[in-house]
């Protein structure tokens, strides 16, 4: 795998992870009127990035299970090693 390659891999799980989180945001109170304009406006820019990355829905189950294994471990360092202050 080239740069290239690495660098759209890791965009497409970047994005994904995010896309999954602005929707776990929605219905809480933090998600307000302006933010959730912006956002429901980027998850339709991501949707389209994704799509055309996942060639329409076509994508290999070792690409889903990598997304996957890095939003894993994403939750574990955030549950491990930061701490919230209210």
């Amino acid at each position: 795998m080239n740069e290239e390659q690495k660098l759209a891999m890791k965009s497409m799980i970047l994005a994904q992870a995010f896309v999954d989180t602005l929707d776990q945001f929605k219905g809480t109170n933090s998600y307000r009127q302006q933010i959730k304009l912006r956002g429901n406006g980027f998850i339709k820019e991501v949707d389209k990035f994704l799509d055309t990355a996942y060639c329409g829905g076509e994508t290999d189950s070792n690409v889903l299970a990598l997304i996957e294994e890095c939003q894993v471990a994403i939750d574990k360092v955030f549950d491990e090693q930061v701490k919230i202050t209210e």
